[in-house]
């Protein structure tokens, strides 16, 4: 198979899921998230679809207007302890209700008290980033 036929029948492919080149509205941005939640299982099989879809999910979450609110509050956050501390206060969140991501209780206010050497962890972002349908990259901005 020639480049030129690959390339042909990739753009075929991507007529077909526009959202992976390009999230223009609300419809195409839950569409590309639901597209994520399918192939995030099985990350190494899809993982360069993935990488683009991501980046034009972030993307649209940087410029749509339904972000304006979260973004500004996010810009004023710096570390990951404190866009999860943001997170909390927006979606008015206790500190119990991370065990699935985090722990107990008792671990994420460790994690939010500047007394502890506690951190958020890599695999804390990433169920974090999931849970509330953010990029990963917002905790570090």
């Amino acid at each position: 198979m020639t480049d030129i036929t690959i390339a042909s029948e990739l753009s075929l492919l991507l007529d077909k899921i526009p959202v992976i080149t390009k999230i223009a509205n609300k419809r195409q941005y839950d569409r590309a998230l639901t597209l994520m939640d399918a192939m995030i299982d099985d990350y190494e099989k899809y993982r360069s679809l993935i990488i683009i879809l991501a980046k034009n999910i972030e993307s649209w979450e940087v410029q749509s207007p339904d972000f304006i609110d979260f973004n500004e509050s996010v810009k004023e956050c710096s570390g990951p302890e404190s866009v999860f501390k943001c997170l909390i206060d927006q979606h008015g969140l206790t500190n119990s209700d991370f065990e699935g991501e985090i722990g107990k209780q008792s671990a994420v206010s460790k994690i939010l008290s500047d007394k502890y050497p506690h951190k958020l962890k890599r695999d804390h972002i990433e169920a974090l980033s999931k849970r509330f349908s953010i990029p990963t990259s917002i905790f570090f901005g």
